[in-house]
């Protein structure tokens, strides 16, 4: 998985998960395997990729999200159509994880400061 095709977005559980820790206000962090942010940062250092990855990151779609049983999705879908609604559940995931992104951000700012 990586930041510029993450497969995190496009998984129901992990959209889910996510919604619930924000509508909470439980802590999440999102962990980046060493190889994701090798590629993030070289990307930074020719300066190129982060369009790319605010549209990414952008493209949460809970309604068609996936999940490895469908009746998990259905499941997801089902919970989330009958409270707050898929835009709520996209707009509150695609905060989060922008926050978690602008800390990446600030993290490889901040490298030999």
């Amino acid at each position: 998985n990586d930041f510029f095709n993450p497969i995190y977005i496009k998984r129901a559980w992990c959209i889910f998960e996510t919604y619930v820790c924000v509508s909470k206000g439980l802590p999440m962090t999102m962990i980046v395997p060493p190889g994701a942010q090798a590629d993030f940062k070289q990307k930074l250092d020719d300066g190129v990729g982060l369009a790319d990855v605010q549209k990414k990151f952008g493209a949460i779609d809970s309604k068609h999200a996936n999940a490895s049983k469908p009746e998990d999705a259905q499941l997801i879908q089902d919970v989330i159509e009958g409270s707050v609604g898929f835009e709520a559940v996209n707009q509150q995931v695609k905060v989060e994880l922008f926050r978690c992104l602008t800390l990446e951000f600030q993290n490889y700012m901040m490298q030999g400061v």
